[in-house]
């Protein structure tokens, strides 16, 4: 009889140790794609900043323009990613020609967030 709690002892806590990784496997959903990431959602704002600097892109993206982010206003139909950037500097990627474009000038334009988990920038347009 003295046997006998120990034996129940060991019989709970290897049921419990033998039930314990089929319990946590139930509870994971692992998943797993050879699909493309995905992108950013479609997301647009209208922004006032500041120039700081003006660079020659890589080829592909003619210009390279870091700002300091004024204001951001929504665009109506699409999320706004900037209104948290405001103050920062950031560096944008910009297909229009922006040779025209100087130190500390003061721009109006669309910005927006492009990419996904491999990379991402900013691109700006319709700069005035």
């Amino acid at each position: 009889m003295k046997n006998r709690p120990k034996a129940l002892i060991f019989i709970g806590l290897t049921l419990t140790f033998l039930t314990m990784p089929f319990s946590a496997c139930s509870q994971k959903t692992v998943t797993t794609s050879t699909a493309p990431f995905n992108p950013v959602v479609k997301n647009d704002s209208m922004v006032t900043a500041k120039i700081v600097e003006v660079q020659d892109g890589d080829g592909a993206i003619p210009w390279v323009l870091t700002i300091q982010l004024q204001t951001s206003q929504n665009v109506s139909g699409y999320p706004n990613y900037t209104t948290g950037k405001i103050g920062q500097t950031i560096v944008v990627r910009c297909m229009e020609d922006a040779s025209h474009l100087e130190t500390g000038q003061l721009i109006t334009a669309h910005l927006r967030f492009e990419g996904d988990e491999t990379s991402s920038f900013y691109f700006i347009w319709a700069i005035q």
